[in-house]
């Protein structure tokens, strides 16, 4: 198993001054060496002053610190770790963790590794500080494990007080690390009896004894599923008095802990794994105390260990622990538990002089794991005057800890730079364009390291890699041997040249290398793994199972191992004793899926079907996406479907269909023909489905073909094809037999082919609201036509179902058993057709929603539960609302600054595009903490926020116009969007909803696509619908002011400037394209180029409030338009547009079938400034006219100013959303007038004296 960050060890192995402090005793302030090397980054001064300073005691440690950076940097790493060790074994060196954990990074060699050991071994004899101590015997520990010292290796296991026997319960939901928040059944008392919903199934405590070879529990092999997943640990510990002590906890995974209900740990950003990298100070009351932890598990390695110590790491005589539940004393503790990193910085506070301080303590938190820590710090060091290699280096690697890889790689261009002979730098960026797909430019850096250093054997490995990845084995493998010939006890180089020898087919030499291997480190788990893989293929299965028997002594707790054992025996066909090696994970690992399948594989293997199906049936409960599993179940073990038998078409049906469909004539505009459109559901109890789908289609067209020729199946639960097959015009049959991804194509699909499909799709319970069902179904295509659509429900005679149907819709319901069955059909349907600007198609079409939901009450307290933690304002959140609204704002203006901060400091990130019920938020205080968030973590922190200041705000969800109105008849899942509704209270007369995901928007204006629609407003006491109002019409649109100033020559173009200030959706969008200058740029350049004129060359612009959403967008600009004056005779006549051109978007049609859609109600305002050139005045301008509907009212008016200027403006107020079909002529009139109103020109003369 490869640790998640493995890579990014080996890139700090490689760096030399990525974590100096870890190699340094604490200088005093008159070391030279560190001064010129950490404050002056004087590599030359620094090394010779370090090597007249190793003699004097009292320098000598930070002497060998800066020695050891210095010949790291060189690129010679193994002298560079001789260095190290000198540091570390100096007994005051108060920077001795560092250079311990340094030891443990992963060492090729096994001569370097001899001398680790022993110099940890010292130190852990005669350090003084009982937590260095501690820290050396665990490194020695795993040093002594790699060499083979295995007797050696456990008991310094022993003398750590690892605890390693807990109660555990694992399998509660993780997606996306969201269960971290999560209080779930054990931290609301332990009961060893309970039994917990989990990911899959009920899960429940069990006790674990199986810690691994460094005391670790590793639940990567005993807690499944392996991702995404959480684990409880529960201990008791008694102590004969009362004790202040720490509860120090390794993980890489976010961890919780609670002592005796207190929670003292709280750990959210932390990785690696490392050694007592998380360090909590608690205090055990006299007798019996309680201990909780709580893992949470991404998709990486997963284990914990746990140490309870006195202070300072000092062994706490006279502890007793217990697995079974002991009474103790329940402890209430408010304030929020100290962080790790406050421990560690605290430790770190003597270390001088400040910059190698600074160092230090980034370097530290980055090797702890605590990578987000140790990015902040090293970023404010490289913007401070960064002179020092390791500020570089370090911040290169929390870089890449933290994903930055564009700022990982900017770090080490700076440093190439600045220091273009350090070989360490070119190396490190060999490594990272090696590591991202960039091989070429890697061996570039390769051969110019090649320049500054020949020397170096990991630039050589890394080149051997390189043209291994390239698929030039033989130029790798050569390189290899080399380099193996120079260093004979490089365990790394020997797995090399056995993957080599693999590849080459070369089997005796794959073995004898991987022995080797075994010689140098005899407890490479590879090695053993390899070997025995080798034994099984060539039928020497004795010789393979004392590999395997060999692995199991030094891992007991790996099931992986126990399942490749029980491969090879059931290889020579032992069945019982593979039987019996996959019983025994069974026990291990209740939860693994794995075991159980290969149990029944073996019982059908020797013809045991009824055994096999138990299996096979336990494996599918654990793990039911094994699709081809499912198939294979269902195939020895036929249901005969009693409930939907009788309803699902048969062969015979959809051959009729087939028969039918040429007497069946194409309506004009559709591209298919459904001749049946057929499911028959059955819901089970607790709310999840079978379905078998069919579908005979005929392709009428090309775009009936496209839309056919794949076709996806439904996702999510087990599938099974039935038939599927196309009969081509001419008769012929082709079948359809695979599918991948569960997609069918159909190559030879051609206009008048007909399709076939029918298939059964067993589908799990819904997302939300577990053991309810909520689904649609269509009777009507947008287009295809649909000869007839049918569905058949079958719901138990116990479970309402709440219907809703649009449109004509024939039913019928009858009891059958313990089933009410349910029939909805509809025949001869045409194709929607849907015009431009019509509403949703979901709002238009023939369909129904049902839903098993009882009532909306029902509904939202199941959501309000989703949500309701996440708004509590914690002291963090109360600390952060307090410095939001500007001094002496009012409530509303409080409401606008708290608005305004999460709009804009929080980033918007969509996690869940089609569905946001039952999904839970982040907790305000993590979405603060990590500036980003999806709608529903920026409306709970907007509710936190201003509850923090005594103002109540409300959870709101919605169904935004793209998708659909709100079907209040059916309680159910229709919910796509999530903001905040502050209802009306003292100092805020009316309620108002807010979108905090908007940042383009202005401020006071609500997002386009909220408005219009109704919301479910949720809060602690209640719930109601509320709709969500539109905006006042001047909130929407924009104002055009236009500047034509006409010279004499009318067949020159003129210079029109021009000024837009758009608003709400319009000012939403320009926003997001000024913000990117090139973007922003061919924005303006189309608004004059095509937009307002045709052929308008921009000449400048300039742009305010682009950053802003409570300025106004304000777009200033200047074209040189052709074409705009025409001369007749002695008159010069200027065109004026109707620039919004309503008329050409929204009256193309003469009636409408559909609705007009229009979003939101709007006013545009335009005036046209038109200036005259000398010799010439304005004789005739657009005459005034005024007109008003029920939707549209629009005015145009005219003067020419004391200057001689003609001004036409004129404005169009549009308040309503949607224009009826019935409405829509008078609309279009109000439209067509107003661009009729434009066909004048404004007519100029000459006059002598004008313009004089």
């Amino acid at each position: 198993m490869k640790s998640k960050q493995s890579s990014l060890w080996f890139l700090v192995f490689v760096l030399a001054a990525t974590y100096p402090a870890w190699l340094f005793a604490n200088p005093s302030k008159g070391s030279k060496a560190a001064a010129l090397y950490y404050d002056q980054g004087d590599l030359a001064g620094a090394k010779k002053a370090a090597q007249r300073e190793v003699t004097d005691p009292a320098m000598s440690a930070v002497a060998h610190e800066v020695l050891s950076q210095l010949v790291r940097l060189d690129g010679d790493t193994e002298a560079s770790v001789v260095e190290a060790l000198s540091a570390i074994s100096k007994p005051d060196y108060d920077a001795a963790v560092l250079g311990i954990l340094r030891a443990t990074l992963s060492q090729p060699r096994r001569s370097v590794l001899e001398q680790v050991l022993s110099t940890l071994e010292e130190v852990a004899r005669s350090n003084p500080d009982a937590d260095i101590a501690a820290r050396a015997r665990y490194a020695a520990m795993v040093v002594a494990w790699k060499l083979g010292y295995v007797e050696k290796s456990t008991k310094l296991r022993e003398g750590l007080a690892l605890l390693t026997q807990f109660q555990t319960i694992a399998g509660f939901e993780n997606d996306r690390m969201k269960g971290f928040d999560v209080e779930y059944g054990p931290e609301q008392g332990i009961d060893l009896t309970a039994k917990y919903d989990g990911q899959l199934r009920q899960v429940g405590w069990r006790l674990v004894t199986t810690a691994d070879e460094f005391g670790a529990i590793p639940h990567i092999q005993l807690q499944s599923p392996n991702s995404w997943n959480i684990a409880y640990m529960a201990v008791w510990v008694k102590v004969d008095s009362e004790n202040d002590a720490e509860l120090r906890l390794s993980t890489n995974e976010p961890i919780k802990a609670w002592v005796n209900d207190a929670l003292v740990v709280n750990e959210r950003y932390i990785s690696g794994g490392i050694f007592d990298a998380v360090v909590a100070p608690i205090r055990l009351n006299q007798g019996w105390n309680q201990v909780l932890v709580k893992s949470c598990q991404d998709e990486g390695t997963w284990s914990t260990s746990v140490r309870i110590t006195a202070p300072a790491g000092a062994m706490l005589v006279g502890m007793e622990t217990s697995t079974d539940p002991k009474p103790y004393v329940r402890e209430e503790r408010a304030q929020k538990p100290s962080a790790a990193v406050d421990y560690w910085v605290k430790r770190l506070a003597r270390v001088m002089p400040d910059k190698r301080r600074a160092i230090i303590e980034a370097s530290t938190l980055g090797m702890l794991g605590f990578a987000k820590a140790s990015g902040e710090r090293f970023d404010a060091l490289v913007d401070s005057d960064a002179r020092c290699p390791a500020t570089w280096a370090g911040a290169a690697v929390a870089a890449a800890d933290n994903q930055q890889k564009e700022k990982q790689v900017d770090r080490i261009n700076t440093a190439i730079k600045r220091w273009p002979t350090l070989a360490a730098f070119v190396y490190a960026r060999a490594l990272y364009f090696s590591n991202n797909s960039r091989e070429d430019r890697a061996l570039e850096d390769l051969e110019q390291l090649a320049g500054i250093k020949k020397d170096y054997p990991l630039a050589d490995k890394l080149r051997a890699k390189i043209y291994y990845g390239k698929g030039w084995q033989e130029e790798a493998c050569r390189q290899f041997s080399e380099l193996l010939q120079k260093m004979p006890d490089d365990g790394t180089l020997v797995g090399e040249l056995a993957q080599c020898a693999q590849r080459f087919r070369r089997y005796a030499d794959v073995e004898r290398y991987h022995e080797s291997r075994l010689k140098l480190f005899p407890t490479d788990a590879g090695a053993f793994e390899e070997l025995a893989r080798l034994a099984e293929r060539e039928r020497r299965y004795d010789k393979a199972r004392e590999f395997h028997q060999a692995l199991v002594n030094l891992y007991p707790y790996r099931t992986d191992t126990l399942v490749a054992w029980a491969h090879t025996e059931r290889a020579e066909r032992r069945y019982p004793e593979a039987a019996a090696l996959l019983t025994r994970v069974t026990g291990m690992d209740p939860e693994y899926a794995t075991p159980y399948q290969l149990l029944g594989d073996i019982a059908m293997e020797q013809g045991e079907i009824a055994n096999a199906l138990s299996y096979w049936e336990k494996a599918l409960e654990l793990n039911p996406e094994a699709d081809s599993l499912w198939e294979r179940v269902e195939r020895l073990s036929p249901e005969a479907d009693s409930v939907l038998t009788e309803y699902i078409p048969t062969d015979s049906a959809i051959e009729e269909a087939i028969k039918k469909a040429p007497q069946i004539p194409a309506l004009a505009g559709s591209s298919t023909t459904m001749i049946l459109d057929h499911e028959a559901t059955q819901l089970n109890a607790d709310g999840s489905v079978r379905r078998v789908v069919t579908m005979v289609v005929r392709v009428d067209d090309k775009d009936g073909r496209d839309a056919y020729s794949t076709t996806r199946l439904s996702g999510g639960g087990r599938l099974r094809l039935l038939r599927a097959f196309v009969q081509k015009a001419d008769g012929g049959k082709v079948e359809v037999t695979s599918i991948r991804n569960r997609e069918l194509r159909f190559p030879e699909l051609e206009p008048g082919a007909i399709l076939a499909v029918q298939y059964r799709h067993d589908a799990p319970q819904q997302g939300f609201l577990n053991n309810h069902w909520t689904a649609s179904w269509s009777f009507q295509q947008r287009t295809g036509q649909v000869e007839h659509s049918e569905w058949v429900i079958a719901v138990p005679k116990d479970r309402q179902l709440q219907v809703y149907l649009q449109g004509d819709i024939q039913q019928s319901v009858k009891n059958k058993g313990t089933y009410k069955i349910h029939r909805y059909f509809a025949s001869q349907v045409e194709a929607l057709r849907p015009e431009p600007y019509s509403p949703a198609t979901k709002d238009l079409i023939r369909s129904m929603v049902v839903s098993t939901v009882p009532n909306w009450e029902f509904f939202a307290r199941w959501e309000w539960s989703m949500v309701e933690d996440a708004t509590d304002p914690t002291p963090d959140i109360v600390a952060l609302a307090k410095t939001l609204p500007r001094p002496g704002a009012d409530k509303m203006t409080t409401v606008l600054d708290v608005v305004r901060y999460v709009t804009t400091a929080v980033r918007y990130e969509q996690d869940y595009a089609e569905m946001i019920a039952g999904v839970r938020p982040h907790p305000a205080t993590v979405v603060c903490e990590r500036k980003y968030g999806d709608c529903k973590d920026k409306t709970v922190t907007t509710i936190a926020l201003l509850k923090a200041l005594g103002i109540e705000a409300r959870f709101a969800m919605l169904s935004t116009q793209g998708a659909g109105k709100l079907v209040k008849e059916v309680p159910s899942q229709q919910f796509n969007h999530a903001i905040v509704y502050v209802p009306p209270q003292d100092g805020i007369a009316d309620g108002r909803f807010f979108d905090t995901t908007a940042d383009l928007l202005d401020i006071q204006n609500l997002r386009w696509d909220d408005q219009g629609q109704i919301a479910l407003v949720l809060w602690e006491d209640g719930w109601e619908f509320v709709p969500i109002p539109f905006a006042d019409p001047s909130r929407e649109g924009d104002s055009l002011q236009l500047d034509l100033h006409l010279g004499e020559n009318p067949a020159a173009p003129i210079r029109v400037d021009v000024k837009m200030v758009p608003l709400g959706r319009m000012a939403m969008g320009m926003r997001a394209a000024l913000r990117n200058q090139e973007e922003g740029r061919r924005l303006v350049e189309n608004i004059g180029g095509s937009y307002l004129f045709v052929g308008g060359e921009l000449l400048e612009y300039n742009a305010s409030g682009i950053d802003s959403i409570e300025e106004p967008l304000q777009i200033q600009a200047a074209y040189q338009v052709p074409n705009l004056v025409t001369v007749e005779g002695s008159e010069m006549r200027v065109e004026i547009r109707e620039y919004t051109n309503q008329a050409a978007r929204f009256a193309r049609w003469k009636e409408r079938k559909f609705p007009l859609d229009l979003s939101t109600p709007d006013t545009r305002r335009v005036t046209v400034r038109v200036h005259p050139p000398k010799g010439y005045r304005i004789d005739r301008l657009l005459p005034p006219v005024s007109a008003d509907s029920k939707c549209l009212s629009y005015s145009i008016t005219s003067e020419t100013t004391q200057e001689g200027t003609g001004v036409v403006s004129y404005e169009t107020k549009n308040v309503c959303s949607v224009i009826e079909p019935k409405d829509y002529p008078e609309f279009r009139h109000g439209l067509l007038e107003l661009a009729r109103q434009f066909t004048n020109k404004v007519v100029l003369v000459r006059d002598p004296t004008a313009g004089n």
